[in-house]
């Protein structure tokens, strides 16, 4: 009996535990079924109690290809299972009531007996009924396996800061959080006390306001402001406070990477640091015209250049980051978006109108190609020689890095207002996991783009992050959407099957995982689960 068996009866335990859940494998037995029709066909009032029970279906029932919920094949077996279930119990019933039969089993009885056959039915996919002098013995099998589910979710701390929480990070045994109000904490992770703290001043917002890295924690505050900490205990290593103009860069927190030693900060222009000292190594003072640095990446500065008024003509150039010397210069276009740095490639997006990919040789500067997709862009990410990007249109790309070439194309067959991957794509073990506003998580296949699953979950995808082979996905909004807050799912990358689903009132951060535990920013708190 090993781990993956025990887990597969827990999931079937629980999604049979429950009549509106037979209800709903019944309703599906003759055809597939939209939301709507099979809520009224159900009898259910709540959307969200009906997509609470299809999540815990998960496995018994899947989409078709016109988004329509129907039976899979084990759902079927699950079904004939119940039914087989409710004859027996009836004739059981029969014999011992005679006259008096009601021709129907307690609900209590008729619920422990489906779960048994459930179980059955997983390890060897067959149908039997059993004697009920055999309940009490896999009864207390099951309550085993039930507590095993329950102690691999639970929560280990929590902490409540009574403020909205702006960025957190984890990192050698300790979670670093930095609240609205410009409070920097560190936590232990193993019981969530802290270990120290500083006030940075002044209203954060949500943004990426902390790296950890080679025992240091850089963290961004008001003013454009970076300080730089010693992990450990909190001492103040340096702090750099540029001289900014704007508005925007004197209220708000610098943007900032942290690099092979190097610091880039942007703000009103850019300046890059020495990582450890804190100095100033160069800014983008030393060039004529307008700078808007966009990433630090082996060893670069990638920086948006504009010249030539009334027109503007946008350039992307390549900078030394150690030196500062310019490396290279290509005219890209209206303007420049946002960027990703990978596999010797630098692709860019986010232009006027957000509808064109552009492609870089990162050497070079060449460019290499551009794909023109009619419609907004999302997203992209490089893995495998592929670019990969969702679109307003319905279809997720994948590119061939080299020439731009449609490798393939997978259609989400929803229309083109829900059809969106609002998630940045996530790529492991030859599989690329997509988030839709369509309130689903769909697994293809990296070498072809076939459909391997498709997860439903509440709502529209918000973040989406791997930890060994689980996947971690958040849905909903920063303030509830249709009174159902922010989910947060743990999805099995292999089979899709949702292993729990954890609400919560507002919204939430996306986690960060560890080897054995995970970390979630929401509602005021910090939660730690194992």
């Amino acid at each position: 009996m090993n781990e993956v068996e025990d887990r597969q009866r827990a999931e079937v335990f629980d999604a049979l535990g429950h009549p509106t859940r037979i209800a709903i494998l019944k309703a599906l037995s003759g055809n597939s079924m939209g939301f709507a029709d099979l809520k009224k066909a159900v009898g259910i009032d709540s959307s969200g109690h009906l997509q609470h029970h299809l999540n815990k279906l998960n496995g018994l029932i899947k989409t078709d290809e016109h988004g329509k919920y129907c039976l899979s094949d084990q759902g079927k077996d699950a079904l004939l299972t119940v039914q087989t279930v409710e004859k027996a119990a009836v004739s059981e019933s029969k014999e011992k009531e005679g006259k008096h039969a009601t021709g129907a089993v307690s609900n209590k009885t008729f619920k422990t007996v489906v779960v048994l056959l459930a179980i059955l039915l997983v390890i060897s996919s067959s149908i039997a009924v059993f004697e009920y002098n055999q309940v009490s013995q896999l009864q207390a099998q099951m309550n085993e396996l039930k507590e095993k589910l329950t102690t691999g979710t639970s929560v280990l701390w929590k902490r409540d800061f009574d403020i909205n929480m702006a960025d957190f990070a984890v990192d050698d045994g300790k979670a670093f959080i930095m609240t609205f109000g410009g409070d920097l904490y560190c936590l232990d992770q193993q019981d969530g006390r802290t270990l120290w703290s500083y006030n940075l001043g002044g209203y954060v917002t949500w943004t990426h306001a902390i790296t950890v890295t080679e025992n240091k924690v850089y963290a961004g505050s008001r003013g454009s402001v970076l300080t730089c900490f010693d992990e450990d205990d909190g001492t103040v290593l340096w702090r750099f406070k540029p001289n900014v103009t704007s508005s925007a860069a004197s209220k708000s927190p610098p943007e900032f990477e942290v690099s092979n030693g190097s610091v880039l900060v942007n703000a009103d222009g850019f300046y890059v640091l020495d990582a450890v000292t804190g100095s100033l190594l160069w800014d983008s003072s030393s060039y004529s015209g307008f700078y808007q640095a966009l990433a630090l990446a082996d060893n670069r500065v990638l920086a948006a250049s504009m010249v030539g008024a009334p027109d503007y003509v946008w350039f992307l150039v390549s900078f030394d980051a150690n030196t500062g010397q310019r490396q290279w210069s290509t005219q890209i276009g209206h303007d420049v978006g946002s960027l990703v740095v990978a596999e010797d490639r630098i692709v860019l997006w986010g232009f006027y109108q957000n509808q064109t990919v552009f492609c870089i040789d990162e050497t070079t500067g060449t460019l290499l190609w551009h794909f023109d997709v009619g419609s907004t862009v999302f997203h992209p990410t490089i893995s495998g020689g592929l670019v990969l990007f969702g679109s307003g249109n319905g279809n997720f790309y994948a590119l061939n890095a080299e020439d731009g070439t449609i490798e393939w194309t997978y259609n989400s067959k929803h229309t083109s207002a829900s059809s969106t991957a609002t998630a940045a794509p996530m790529v492991s073990d030859n599989k690329v996991f997509v988030g839709f506003e369509a309130g689903y998580v769909s697994c293809l296949a990296l070498e072809d783009g076939k459909l391997v699953w498709s997860a439903p979950v509440l709502a529209n995808v918000g973040s989406l992050e791997t930890c060994d082979s689980e996947l971690f996905v958040t849905s909903g909004a920063f303030i509830g959407v249709n009174n159902v807050g922010t989910n947060l799912y743990k999805i099995n990358m292999d089979s899709g099957s949702i292993q729990w689903q954890k609400v919560f009132t507002y919204w939430m951060l996306p986690p960060a995982c560890t080897s054995n535990r995970l970390y979630v920013a929401a509602d005021l708190k910090v939660i730690a689960y194992s």
